[in-house]
Order: structure tokens, then sequence, then C-alpha cells
């Protein structure tokens, strides 16, 4: 779950900035040193009662447990297996590592590529939830 701050409302749709910090960001040398990293994230959630919430108010973004093992699966089991599976397929043939390494590169391209081509059906399967952060 992560917090963020709702940049803007449309019609069943609550757009949210969430500012993502590696563990470097909250160290107290990160001034020292310039490994520490953070970004800002937008996030597009479809939303029934979008119009409940205001510009600028504080949100819990998470996705439900199916849907993060589902995410987890496409972003890195499934490319990890294809990389591994095609690393050993073309060292089957006896070519260069150097090949090797290039062929299955190129096969993971062509996976994102592919992934990429199914954006909006993941869309659609993937939900974000909102929850509103109670101020005490």
């Amino acid at each position: 779950m992560s917090e963020g701050i709702i940049k803007d409302i449309h019609t069943g749709q609550v757009i949210v900035e969430i500012l993502c910090k590696s563990a470097c960001a909250e160290c107290l040398q990160k001034g020292n040193c310039a490994i520490h990293d953070m970004t800002i994230k937008t996030i597009i959630v479809d939303t029934p009662d979008a119009d409940t919430y205001n510009i600028g108010e504080k949100v819990k973004v998470e996705l439900s447990e199916k849907d993060k093992k589902i995410s987890l699966f496409f972003a890195y089991i499934l490319p990890l297996c294809l990389l591994l599976c095609s690393l050993s397929l073309f060292s089957v043939f006896e070519y260069s590592d150097t090949l090797n390494a290039i062929a299955s590169l190129i096969v993971l391209a062509g996976y994102y590529v592919f992934l990429r081509s199914f954006h909006n059906y993941l869309k659609k399967h993937i939900k974000f939830n909102l929850h509103r952060i109670s101020v005490d």
C-alpha cells in the first residue's frame, strides 16, 4: 500500500501521484552520497465514486493480493523464465556466449513489446483501489 496525493479527478477516474523512495532516500547521509533515488509515479485509478474525492486529498493506493501476484508474474517471473530458457536453448546450438546472450536479450525485448501490446487488457484486469487516509 502506497500513500499519494490526488492531483486530478475526471469522470470515473482519480489521478494520484506517489513519491517512490529507495531505501537510501531515507538515509541521513544521502547528502553525501549519489545513490539515493526518489521518483514521482502517476497512477490512474478507475473508481465509480471519483466525485467523492478532492484534489490534494491524501489517499492510499493498493492492489489486491491476486492482482499483486499477476503483476509479479508478468513483470518478473515470466521474463526470468524466458531469459533462462532462451539462454539454455541457444547454448544447445553451441554458439558463442556473446551471441547466446544477445539472442536471449532480443527474446526478452520481444516479450516486453508483446506485453506492452496487451497494456489495455491488463489495465482492465488489474485494478488499483483507493482508501482515504483519516486525519486524526
